[in-house]
């Protein structure tokens, strides 16, 4: 048995096509790939914001985000589906941006996307029949529960606070955001592990 992944399917062949296409030259295939990416981020937000005078804003309000359970049951479950969380959170940020959704309705949204990344490798462990791997997926999902507990319901003001903070200045100056990006992505972790040698 092996975990099948809805999204790879249909995506794979895709990106085979244009790296052959491109004659497997990495930097026309990453600079295709950055198009892509901004296009359909672009189209993404603007069919959003139509969805904004259709049913779907009070479906969404109503129904999958009307409280903190029913959005990070929707998480786990959207990625326990698509087997991933950045694709279940990138969805989240577009609806943001067209107004269809609230910073606080989709924080617990993301956290249940955090738990969903679990199932996986559960699975994947439970496949295995082996003891070690089945111990490190329930500590992974266990570590996942723990951190999103304590930080819901005793720091949730923080992230959310920061990242509304964020915003704001990264709108007035765009260098911010390189500089977040540069800190928090490779210079936080590599002093961690020069540090923990």
């Amino acid at each position: 048995f092996k975990a099948i992944s809805p999204l790879k399917v249909i995506v794979k062949p895709v990106v085979h096509f244009i790296i052959k296409l491109l004659g497997h030259h990495p930097v026309p295939v990453l600079i295709v790939a950055l198009i892509l990416l901004f296009v359909s981020l672009k189209y993404i937000v603007v069919s959003m914001k139509k969805l904004t005078v259709s049913r779907a804003e009070r479906y969404l309000d109503k129904l999958l985000f009307k409280n903190p359970a029913n959005a990070f049951l929707f998480g786990l479950i959207l990625t326990s589906l698509v087997q991933s969380s950045s694709v279940t959170t990138s969805l989240a940020v577009p609806m943001v941006a067209a107004g269809l959704l609230t910073v606080y309705q989709v924080f617990p949204y993301t956290l249940g996307a955090n738990v969903g990344t679990t199932v996986t490798a559960i699975l994947a462990a439970l496949v295995t029949k082996d003891l070690s791997a089945i111990v490190v997926a329930f500590s992974h999902l266990l570590f996942n529960i723990f951190g999103i507990v304590f930080i819901y319901f005793f720091l949730k003001k923080i992230p959310i606070t920061l990242s509304g903070w964020l915003a704001r200045t990264a709108t007035r100056k765009k260098y911010i955001v390189i500089a977040y990006i540069v800190l928090c992505f490779y210079i936080i972790p590599l002093t961690i592990i020069i540090l923990g040698r």
